[in-house]
């Protein structure tokens, strides 16, 4: 689950990076997805995916024969 302030956060986020667009109605906020950046950042992530897919997949065949590991005790 995600907090309010949580979600405040995030839309916060996506509107200082254009990824959204906000309207006030009243008390409230209305926010639309903009679909310009997101169509450029589809792009951008599709020319990139081949190169980090086959990284992961080795780094997750890597991980896997090391096998489980402890983890570490938070302070």
């Amino acid at each position: 689950r995600v907090s309010q302030p949580g979600v405040s956060k995030q839309l916060r986020i996506l509107k200082e990076g254009g990824m959204v667009s906000v309207r006030r109605d009243g008390r409230r906020r209305l926010y639309s997805v903009r679909g310009d950046p997101l169509r450029e950042a589809t792009r951008w992530l599709g020319f990139y995916a081949p190169f980090w897919e086959g990284r992961l997949t080795r780094m997750d065949g890597l991980l896997a024969a090391e096998g489980p590991r402890k983890r570490a005790k938070r302070r």
